[in-house]
């Protein structure tokens, strides 16, 4: 609770590998990602990075459609769709060599139609 006390708009994202990704709010879960199974990784390198990036597409995409009635823009359907998008980047980029390969966005994309948002 030590950043909502001082930032209450606060929002923290844990990745959690191959497990998805999970959001907290003021010390609430306000939302779990699950991602897709890869049965052979061929390499973790740059996958959170990957996810980060993913996140931010996600969530601005969503963002400026989201704003409440305070000019908000962190609202859990934004955070939401970030992390769906983060989880499917993150995924796309385990499945080549290297970090800097970067993923096709058909690819990603494919794995994004695959993974339930929740």
């Amino acid at each position: 609770h030590f950043s909502s006390s001082k930032v209450p708009m606060t929002c923290i994202i844990v990745t959690l590998g191959s497990k998805g990704a999970v959001a907290f709010h003021n010390g609430e879960i306000i939302h779990e990602q699950k991602t897709c199974e890869i049965d052979n990784p061929i390499d973790p390198t740059g996958a959170g990075d990957a996810f980060a990036a993913g996140f931010l597409h996600g969530y601005l995409s969503c963002q400026a459609d989201m704003k409440d009635e305070s000019g908000c823009i962190i609202t859990a359907e934004s955070v939401k769709a970030g992390m769906h998008y983060g989880c499917a980047t993150g995924t796309s980029c385990i499945m080549v060599p290297g970090a800097s390969v970067p993923s096709k966005k058909d690819n990603i994309e494919r794995i994004f139609k695959s993974i339930k948002s929740h």
